[in-house]
């Protein structure tokens, strides 16, 4: 569902981060998720369809493996998991 033109900025704002590998890529990439329930890598904003989960529509539309979601509120943790699918990339 996308937001009608009189949202405000705060509906824009995030409450949660998805911290995943990019399909074929090899990069870390992470999508935000908006508390009006949109998807955003920084350039495009997905709006999940009714029943869809954010975790779910991140591994499918912006081609995350291994996707975790977190809270906007533990960006540390986030981090930490970043680091660890690093590892792994590398063979450490």
């Amino acid at each position: 569902m996308a937001p009608d033109q009189g949202s405000t900025s705060l509906e824009r704002e995030y409450r949660a981060v998805i911290v995943g590998l990019r399909q074929g890529s090899g990069y870390i990439e992470r999508v935000w998720v908006q508390n009006d329930g949109g998807l955003s890598d920084g350039g495009r904003v997905h709006y999940p369809l009714p029943g869809s989960s954010a975790l779910g529509d991140a591994a499918l539309v912006f081609s995350l493996s291994d996707p975790r979601e977190f809270s906007i509120f533990d960006l540390t943790q986030a981090d930490a998991y970043a680091a660890e699918l690093r590892r792994d990339l590398s063979g450490r």
